[in-house]
C-alpha cells in the first residue's frame, strides 16, 4: 500500500482543522484474500499518518467471507482523534448488510447512512450506496446548504459531481473504480466515469478524489497502479 499525499485549501476552514490530516481508504475488500494480518498492517500504516479523522468510502467487505466480526476487528486498532467514519459501497449491499454494519460499529466505526454530521465545524455528508440516490443527495445538500461550514461528501462512486459542485461541496471522496485494477479494465472505467475514474480533480472550490482502492477485488493482482491510502492535509484559504 502506497500513501498518496495531497494538500487542499478550503474557505472558512475552522482553526481546529488547520494543518490536520484526514485519511481516506476505499475498496479494502476484506475477505478470503485480504485477511486480518494484512488488515492490521493497513491499520498500522494509517496510524503512522497521525490522522485527525479517517473516512472509509465503501466496500470494506468483499463478500467472500461472512465472518464480519473477525474481519472488522483490525479497525479497532485505528487511532483518529475525531473518529473513523464509513459509508456503504456496492459490496455491502450484496451481503447481510445489517450484520456487516453491526460488526463495523463494534469496532468503533461510525456508519453514516444518508446523514449529515457536524465534526468540529466541518459538515460531513455520508451518502449510502444505492440506485436513485440523486434525490436523496439533493435533500441532504439542501439541509447542509444553509451552513457556511465547509462540506465533505462521502459517496462510493464518483458520480453526482454536478450536484455536489452546485451545492458548495468542498471535497468529495469516492472510490469503486479500482482504477480498473487490471488492464484493460482501466479503459472501461474511464469510459464509464470519464475523467473522474481516478485521481485528484479540482474545479474552483470543489475537489474530488477517486481512490484506486486500498485492496483488490478478486485476484491479489494490479497492473494499473498500486493500492493506496490517501492522506489529505487541510489548510485555510487566505
Amino acid at each position: 500500500m502506497r500513501v498518496k499525499q495531497q494538500t487542499i485549501t478550503i474557505q472558512n476552514l475552522p482553526g481546529a482543522w488547520q494543518d490536520k490530516t484526514i485519511v481516506q481508504i476505499s475498496d479494502v475488500h476484506a475477505g478470503a484474500i485480504n485477511k486480518n494480518r494484512w488488515l492490521e498492517k493497513m491499520a498500522d500504516q494509517i496510524n503512522a499518518l497521525n490522522p485527525e479523522a479517517i473516512f472509509i468510502t465503501g466496500d470494506y467487505f468483499d463478500g467472500t467471507s461472512h465472518d464480519f466480526a473477525r474481519l472488522a476487528s483490525p479497525l479497532a486498532r485505528l487511532r483518529a482523534r475525531s473518529g473513523v467514519f464509513f459509508i456503504t459501497g456496492n459490496h455491502e449491499t450484496y451481503l447481510d448488510t445489517a450484520t456487516a454494519l453491526d460488526a463495523l460499529r463494534a469496532s468503533q466505526v461510525r456508519v453514516l447512512d444518508n446523514e449529515i454530521i457536524d465534526l468540529a465545524g466541518l459538515k460531513i455528508i455520508g451518502l449510502s450506496y444505492g440506485q436513485g440516490q440523486t434525490k436523496t443527495l439533493i435533500g441532504l445538500l439542501e439541509q447542509a446548504k444553509t451552513s457556511p461550514a465547509p462540506k465533505i461528501l462521502l459517496y462510493h462512486i464518483p458520480r453526482l459531481t454536478a450536484e455536489a459542485k452546485a451545492a458548495g461541496i468542498n471535497l468529495q471522496l469516492s472510490g469503486h473504480t479500482h482504477r480498473g485494477q487490471i488492464f484493460p479494465f482501466n479503459l472501461m472505467t474511464r469510459l464509464i466515469y470519464g475523467r473522474y475514474h481516478y485521481g485528484w480533480h479540482q474545479d474552483g472550490a470543489y475537489h474530488l478524489n477517486t481512490s484506486a482502492g486500498t485492496g483488490t477485488w478478486g485476484p491479489p493482482l494490479r497492473t494499473t497502479g498500486a493500492p493506496e491510502i490517501t492522506a489529505i492535509t487541510l489548510k485555510a484559504q487566505n
